[in-house]
């Protein structure tokens, strides 16, 4: 991405404003969902986890609802992201399992997961005449992997076997494809389409991950998931 921007002779605003909106985008999008995810996830199983993070298009019709003028809440929105939820339910309903002890830390974290990237998700379409997807995600990014830098340092133990190829595949992979690839889509979506409709893109990894388990892991896929 940083050569995308050389080659395009993209400049970075220097202005406080600019820079404190990108990091609030930032927070919101990126360091405050998956911080949640990624710590809630040890209470709740994977596919609770999944359910729970795609209740942010129901978020991103009430966040819109109310800061954005042309994207107002309808009963037709409302009830095709619940089938889309049920959906969703039905998918990975071998997989939902609940503890009744440690569980409710888990749901509070992935729902606050969601709402706050609802929240940054209508923020950006709210802006969507400002800013330009490479340059936004890079910034993003890269304004993120400081934060969980700084926060694996405060409150993780060092890692061991960092150097192993299988890990580095892995991360070179999800670091292209998982996050610049997509999240440069996801942007360009946020730009050229409502808030609304973006947000279905939470409905759509899951079914490519299921195929892909069947695909790649030989994992069963039957008719109610």
């Amino acid at each position: 991405m940083f050569v995308w921007q050389k080659i395009k002779g993209y400049k970075f605003p220097v202005s406080l404003k600019y820079w404190g909106n990108t990091v609030f985008i930032a927070l919101l999008i990126f360091i405050i969902p998956y911080a949640l995810v990624y710590w809630g996830e040890q209470y709740i199983s994977s596919g609770l986890s999944a359910v729970l993070f795609s209740s942010q298009s129901l978020f991103v019709v009430v966040f819109a609802h109310i800061i954005l003028k042309t994207e107002k809440a309808g009963f037709k929105k409302v009830f095709g992201l619940l089938v889309g939820l049920f959906g969703l339910v039905i998918l990975y309903k071998s997989q939902i399992a609940w503890d009744e002890v440690q569980g409710l830390k888990g749901l509070i974290a992935l729902l606050v997961a969601a709402a706050s990237a609802a929240l940054g998700l209508v923020v950006l379409s709210k802006q969507k005449h400002k800013f330009n997807p490479v340059p936004e995600v890079m910034t993003h990014i890269g304004i993120t992997a400081i934060a969980f830098i700084i926060m694996s340092l405060l409150f993780e133990e060092p890692p061991e076997n960092i150097f192993t190829m299988k890990l580095w595949i892995s991360s070179i992979y999800l670091a292209l494809f998982g996050t610049a690839f997509g999240f440069v889509v996801y942007y360009w979506l946020a730009k050229n389409a409502t808030a609304f409709v973006t947000s279905f893109s939470v409905f759509i990894s899951p079914v490519f991950a299921v195929f892909l388990g069947w695909l790649i892991l030989n994992e069963t896929i039957n008719f109610l998931g």
